[in-house]
């Protein structure tokens, strides 16, 4: 009967270290799930951004086309990217804009007005803001490389 009474608790440790590691694995799961679901979210509005950069979509506009809201949205691309999804779309439009400014005959106004930007002046302060220098700086370094 001794044995019985000291085996008892034993089991009982058992039990609970057993379940406990139930638990942690379920939500160990749950998590990668969630952070799949995330992952899917900032995937698909990374595709909606690339094939409608130059439409002037709002940050409400993605979230409606993923049939998500706006905050949930947010929170995906932070996680997935650690930048908001506004900042995403900016640097996004900043780096396809050094494409156009590419060409040197296209006025750097109209490359802003085909990039759905409503002031050339606001395009340029945030084309500064991420790479560094502005259009017109920009511009003038390509034509100078371009002459070596």
């Amino acid at each position: 009967m001794q044995e019985l009474g000291t085996s008892m608790p034993d089991e009982q440790i058992a039990l609970y270290l057993f379940q406990s590691l139930l638990l942690k694995l379920l939500k160990s799961s749950e998590l990668k799930n969630g952070l799949s679901r995330q992952y899917d979210i900032a995937i698909s509005f990374r595709a909606l951004v690339y094939k409608h950069y130059s439409d002037g979509c709002s940050i409400n506009d993605y979230a409606e086309q993923l049939r998500i809201s706006s905050n949930y949205l947010n929170r995906c691309i932070q996680k997935v990217w650690n930048k908001s999804a506004k900042q995403f779309t900016q640097e996004f439009v900043i780096i396809q804009s050094q494409k156009y400014l590419q060409d040197f005959s296209e006025p750097i106004s109209r490359i802003a007005y085909h990039l759905n930007f409503s002031d050339p002046s606001y395009f340029g302060r945030l084309f500064k803001k991420i790479i560094g220098i502005s259009p017109q700086e920009y511009r003038s370094k390509l034509m100078h490389d371009l002459s070596e």
